[in-house]
């Protein structure tokens, strides 16, 4: 026997609407009742009934209403959002119709409940407002004016099979399993849907930066089998939410209230609801805890609810134990540290000589002066007076061996004789220190995680400290002073830019507070500034003989006055103190006269426009 339709609508409501879709389900099912909210109706289990009651009024008839197990439509009218969004109501009418008349439609015979009321939308425990906002920009502008005053709370979960979990969140938020997978895809697993389970999310990002993640993830993802860091999730048919310290902040359908535990289930309707959207698979009453993110030991706990959220992520102390134990291990001079130091100086100071690069190589991987530099980095940002004075202790005793080596290497050779390996480390510039900067960085974050430790070996080349420290001793022995300084200098700059690099990668990794890590990144950038001077006039002398370099090699050729033309080749662009020297052989036809040699030195040095001076060299040719 086919059953009824009833159209179940508010009293007052517009009659013209209530015909209008009367009509509409009259065409599709032949007939329809209308109701009333409020006047006792006895429904069967074949009956149809569409609701066009606003959100208020409908969790108060669902959560009443005996109805054997009856077929119940919600159609949009503009003041049921709540129940539209939950069950994946379309916002057209005509498309709810359609899919209330669909039979093939899944229909859900549960319903979030919390202290034995039904609601649809999420209940939000705890710190709500940072999660506020429908659009990007503008949540990053509401989350910032809020962003230094969010702290965690303690939170006890006990799921419907009496699991239990004691944890420290900013915000929990509850509801269906089907709302929560539409709303937050990139929180759970796209490949275990079930009906008739609550699903929570526990949010506890680490830090604000972190926080600022979560949303983006939130915003943009889709569905993960990985959960971020600082989020768990559990899926139960009933979650008892508790927090030991007292009332915190809830909101439920948009209602504030304040609690201090709540119980939301999911539970079994005497009508079943139709629902759009992907169906949600079985209605197996098995639970899922994906809570790894979670702050569960009673350190975390405690760090996270005594203070406001960080800026960035800080280490706990366990992470802090086996960090510091490494570095200063580092930071300590013993045989083995020696013997590499001085086979590393030796092997620079050899391929300096030689002119080889394969060889400087091996001695940048084997030179173990990365160690005590990153150890610098980290007791400067934690202004640990003692790591800070073994690290110094120990590169002051380096820089003394090496100098004094490759000065006796230079002194003992027979011949004064600088090579481009030399030459090209006697003239840092600003590049050099973004080098370093970039260097510094990669070795502090290998210092931290070990999955990356592999990798210093290219931090060593990259940034290449004894291979200045060679030249210059060699400088030294030799007694010049101009390549002394400028390769001490590159040394300097390499220093300073690990130890800037790296305290801002440990500070951002969590292993120092803002208050030390402002105090030590003024000072290091006013260390910046002291090397930026120098840096700055050599890498102008650097940009202008690549300028001189680009203008003369263009000309090949140079017209000779009375006819014929000199060939023209740049042999090479050189620096000779704070001046730019440019080697130049023209070639001329034998014969040529010393007036028109001259005029042709004159048209090189426009061409140059006084940015070097000339070391021409002539060579003869038949005409």
């Amino acid at each position: 026997m086919k059953g009824r339709a009833i159209l179940l609508y508010p009293e007052g409501m517009d009659p013209e609407t209530v015909d209008a879709v009367a009509g509409k389900i009259e065409t599709r099912y032949g007939g329809c009742e209308r109701t009333v909210y409020g006047m006792p109706v006895a429904l069967q289990s074949d009956d149809r009934i569409f609701s066009l009651l606003d959100d208020g009024r409908f969790k108060r008839w669902i959560g009443h209403v005996r109805g054997e197990g009856a077929r119940v439509a919600i159609l949009p009218t503009g003041e049921n959002p709540l129940a539209c969004r939950a069950y994946g109501i379309p916002e057209s009418l005509d498309a709810a119709l359609e899919l209330a008349f669909d039979e093939e439609a899944e229909t859900l015979p549960y319903a979030p409940f919390v202290d034995s009321k039904p609601f649809f939308g999420e209940l939000v425990f705890g710190k709500i407002r940072w999660l506020s906002g429908k659009h990007f920009f503008g949540w990053i502008v509401h989350f910032f004016r809020l962003a230094f005053g969010l702290r965690f709370f303690r939170l006890r979960i006990e799921t419907a099979k009496g699991q239990s979990l004691d944890t420290a969140v900013l915000t929990a938020a509850v509801a269906s399993e089907s709302l929560m997978r539409r709303s937050h895809p990139a929180f759970f697993d796209p490949s275990e849907k079930r009906c008739g389970r609550c699903a929570g999310i526990f949010y506890a990002p680490p830090s604000i930066v972190s926080a600022i993640g979560l949303k983006l993830r939130g915003f943009f993802s889709r569905s993960s089998t990985r959960l971020p860091a600082g989020v768990g999730t559990i899926q139960s048919p009933a979650l008892t939410l508790s927090c030991p310290d007292g009332a915190v902040e809830v909101r439920v359908d948009g209602e504030r209230q304040y609690a201090q535990e709540l119980r939301i289930e999911c539970r079994k309707l005497s009508v079943r609801i139709v629902a759009g959207g992907e169906p949600c698979g079985t209605f197996e009453e098995k639970e899922s805890l994906r809570v790894q993110h979670l702050p569960v030991d009673a350190d975390s706990i405690a760090f996270f609810t005594k203070r406001p959220l960080p800026l960035v992520k800080v280490a706990l102390e366990s992470a802090f134990a086996e960090l510091f134990t490494t570095l200063r291990e580092s930071a300590r001079i013993d045989a083995a540290y020696g013997v590499l130091l001085v086979i590393s100086v030796a092997m620079a100071t050899t391929g300096l000589f030689q002119d080889s690069s394969p060889t400087i190589i091996g001695a940048m991987i084997l030179a173990p002066l990365m160690a005590p530099i990153v150890a610098l980095a980290m007791g400067v940002i934690r202004f640990d007076g003692s790591l800070v004075l073994r690290s110094l202790e120990t590169i002051g005793i380096s820089v003394v061996v090496a100098l004094g080596i490759s000065a006796l290497f230079a002194w003992a050779m027979p011949y004064v004789h600088m090579t481009a390996q030399m030459a090209g480390r006697t003239h840092p510039t600003l590049l050099d220190l973004l080098v370093a900067i970039l260097a510094g960085a990669a070795a502090a974050y290998g210092y931290a995680d070990s999955r990356v430790g592999k990798s210093l070996a290219g931090v060593a080349i990259a940034v290449a400290l004894v291979p200045p420290l060679s030249v210059a001793g060699i400088g030294l022995g030799w007694g010049e002073w101009a390549m002394f300084s400028g390769a001490f200098l590159l040394f300097l700059t390499n220093i300073v830019g690990i130890v800037l690099a790296a305290g801002t990668v440990f500070y951002l990794l969590g292993f120092s507070s803002w208050k030390y890590a402002r105090s030590a990144f003024l000072l290091k950038v006013a260390m910046v500034l002291l090397l930026t001077v120098p840096l700055y006039v050599s890498t102008r002398l650097f940009v202008r003989s690549e300028q001189v370099a680009q203008d003369l090699a263009a000309v090949h050729t140079l017209p000779l006055p009375g006819g014929g033309e000199a060939g023209v080749e740049l042999r090479g662009v050189r620096r000779k103190g704070d001046r730019i020297v440019a080697d130049v052989l023209l070639r001329v036809p034998v014969g040529t006269a010393t007036e028109q040699k001259e005029s042709l030195i004159r048209r090189l040095g426009r061409i140059v426009g006084g940015k070097a001076d000339l070391a021409v060299e002539f060579a003869y040719r038949s005409r």
